[in-house]
């Protein structure tokens, strides 16, 4: 796809999104889901709000700042328990 067709696409996406959340003829569902999506989308919930990696990610494509920042992360938050 072209830049131009992803802006087109991505702009329409946050629209409708938007169309949803102002909607009050909407389910109460869908217009907290469309909210939090757009949220997701800007970075104030989620995984990137959060500072946690990409899951898909492989570690052997980080760079070798991004594998100290997570290892810095992981310090932070301490040992994992298993069940």
């Amino acid at each position: 796809m072209t830049d131009n067709i992803e802006d087109t696409i991505r702009e329409l996406a946050i629209k409708t999104l938007m169309g949803i959340c102002k909607d009050l003829d909407a389910p109460a569902a869908a217009r907290g889901q469309a909210s939090r999506t757009l949220l997701e989308a800007i970075g104030v919930v989620g995984k990137s709000a959060a500072g946690l990696p990409d899951e898909g990610r492989d570690l052997s494509s980080m760079t070798a700042a991004e594998l100290d920042e997570e290892i810095r992360r992981l310090s932070r938050n301490g040992p994992v328990s298993t069940p």
